[in-house]
């Protein structure tokens, strides 16, 4: 079956649904595949030490990011591992389809790897390949993209337009990946709606019955901070915003809360709407080859991939100047709302702890019940045990004494044989007259 089965590979692109569609097979990896007996997808983690993690190890892998989900490492680093590290890998991506698994690999960045770099990667794999790509309309990707910018980035917009815009040509980058001869199929997807939904529909697999929508946009008071304030080279932003909308979740009312701080603010204008369409309009054709014929036409219709019209944009409200109280009125209200959350999640912190307390009290209860009732079988095991000792010597007792019957009832039988032996000699010994009849006196 290994000679049948591909491996899919989720290549992204990024800011398409990528976290989303992770989160929700981290948690939830192994999927019957619709119309095929015995065969299954599961998700798994090929990361940058040389490790398949599956089932727990995904877990494990989330429990040390943010955003609480696993996903692959980067080609470069994939293929900077000594051959030795990564061949139990491969052999195990080979076990699996030979088991019927369709092991199912996800990294949003590959989609924008070097070519040559994607061939021997797609070499080594040395499997038929299913490869998945989500796309956006350049102009809502930059406007996304740019929010997520790092320091380093903090250029002006034109500049940063400039040096991004080639990541939005998705059709020269689909390319790469559609001229491996192992690509069996590219299934190119608009990241519309919810992406982890679409792409079990896209493999005939069961979808999750949550609508996974995990990476939210920041709110307008936050991107201001982060053109504010100069984060530590040390500091994710993408990890800043996971762990900072988790907590605010965990407030009562969190998400109304954000709602009324306001969205992004207005990034792009008509200029650099201008130069996103004709920079980006011939790539845009391109891509629809490379569609099936209804992507194709959802992509031909969306009025975002086409038009320089900003009525067919969400471009957000143009950026105020806003004086320092109202900068200080902002940011007291953005730290309103982290307090709260902050006071939310110390207070489920605090009933965990208690809980946990009461938890580790009660297992420490229960362990020693247990341990009584151990000591007490062991004791009441004990006392079996030398009650079938006493019962196994009566029994060689019995036995002894019943052997020493039956010699006994040997010999009498013996004697009995002997005495009736010589009375039949002494018989024979009157008849002869050689001995005096007991009750004749003698001559």
């Amino acid at each position: 079956m290994a000679a049948d089965l591909p491996l899919v590979l989720h290549v992204g692109g990024p800011k398409a649904g990528s976290s989303a569609l992770q989160y929700d097979f981290t948690w939830n990896p192994r999927r019957p595949a619709h119309g095929r007996a015995g065969v299954t997808y599961e998700y798994v983690a090929l990361n940058a030490r040389g490790q398949l993690r599956r089932g727990p190890g995904l877990e494990e892998m989330a429990s040390r990011f943010a955003a609480h989900y696993a996903n692959s490492a980067a080609i470069e680093s994939l293929l900077a591992l000594p051959a030795t590290r990564l061949a139990p890998c491969l052999e195990e991506l080979h076990a699996m389809r030979r088991e019927g698994i369709v092991p199912i690999l996800s990294y949003e960045l590959w989609l924008h790897a070097d070519p040559a770099l994607v061939e021997r990667f797609v070499n080594l794999l040395e499997a038929p390949l299913e490869v998945v790509a989500y796309v956006r309309d350049p102009v809502s990707w930059l406007t996304s993209a740019y929010w997520q910018r790092h320091e380093a980035e903090a250029t002006a917009v034109d500049d940063w337009l400039a040096a991004m815009l080639p990541l939005t040509r998705w059709a020269d980058h689909l390319a790469v990946w559609r001229a491996q001869p192992a690509v069996a199929r590219l299934a190119v997807r608009p990241a519309d709606g919810s992406v982890a939904e679409d792409f079990c529909q896209v493999l005939g697999c069961p979808a999750s019955q949550d609508d996974v929508r995990h990476n939210v946009a920041l709110p307008g008071p936050f991107a201001r901070f982060l053109t504010r304030f100069t984060l530590p080279p040390t500091t994710s932003v993408s990890e800043l915003k996971f762990a900072w909308w988790r907590w605010v979740r965990s407030a009562d009312n969190g998400s109304e809360a954000v709602a009324k701080l306001g969205s992004l603010p207005r990034v792009i204008g008509q200029p650099q709407l201008d130069t996103i369409i004709a920079a980006t309009g011939e790539a845009n054709r391109q891509l629809l080859a490379l569609c099936d014929p209804a992507t194709a036409a959802r992509i031909e219709q969306d009025r975002r991939w086409w038009s320089a019209d900003e009525r067919d944009h969400r471009l957000g409200l143009p950026e105020e100047t806003r004086s320092a109280a109202e900068a200080i009125v902002e940011a007291d209200q953005l730290l309103a709302l982290t307090l709260q959350a902050t006071m939310a999640a110390d207070a489920a912190w605090r009933r965990t702890t208690y809980e946990l307390a009461e938890s580790r009290r009660q297992c420490t209860e229960l362990t020693a019940t247990d341990l009584a009732h151990q000591i007490a079988a062991s004791h009441a095991d004990h006392e079996r045990q030398v009650a079938d000792h006493r019962c196994q010597e009566l029994e060689h007792q019995r036995q002894q004494l019943d052997h020493r019957c039956r010699e006994l009832e040997h010999r009498c039988r013996d004697l009995e044989w002997h005495l009736a032996a010589a009375q039949q000699r002494i018989a024979k010994l009157e008849r002869r007259g050689c001995l005096p009849h007991p009750w004749r006196k003698a001559a």
